[in-house]
């Protein structure tokens, strides 16, 4: 039962990690978000995959809260209270449902995404959404993608995660 466990310990596992991601930036609208900025786009991407395991653990944690293994639109929205991105100031409950609305439109044609409802890659590119709103535009403490993001994960996101 455990040999495939032993075979996904490093360094195989950082191949999985790696792979995982790779899938999730592909699925990602995330270059609309840069706007052909090639540098950011990367910066972003290095970001993103820096916290990217933890990330995906948050995930699977939230996943696992609900009655069903996906986070939809009221697990999320708890998620958002109870980590303080959706503070009711730079984050009110306006943009933070349009911003899970926007990263939930499919583009890419997988008959599985369910509407509603966040697939791992959509909880990574929702997550850079609002660190876009709340640190870069509305409290202008981030100058770029990538820095907000990390102010969103460090202030955020890891405390009460």
């Amino acid at each position: 039962m455990f040999a495939k466990y032993e075979v996904e310990q490093y360094p195989r596992r950082t191949r999985l990690i790696a792979n995982a991601f790779d899938a999730d930036w592909n699925y990602t609208k995330l270059s609309r978000l840069t706007k052909g900025d090639h540098v950011e786009f990367k910066r972003l991407k290095s970001k993103i995959y820096e916290h990217y395991e933890r990330i995906k653990d948050i995930w699977l944690y939230e996943i696992g809260r609900g009655e069903t293994p996906m986070i939809g639109w009221n697990d999320f929205t708890i998620f958002g209270k109870r980590t303080g991105i959706q503070d009711g100031t730079a984050i009110d409950t306006a943009t933070f449902d349009r911003t899970f609305i926007l990263t939930n439109v499919n583009t890419h044609g997988l008959t599985n995404s369910s509407e509603r409802n966040l697939q791992r890659y959509e909880f990574v590119e929702v997550l850079v959404r609002l660190a876009t709103i709340k640190y870069k535009d509305k409290l202008h403490l981030a100058s770029s993608f990538a820095d907000a993001l990390e102010m969103l994960l460090e202030k955020d996101v890891y405390p009460h995660a």
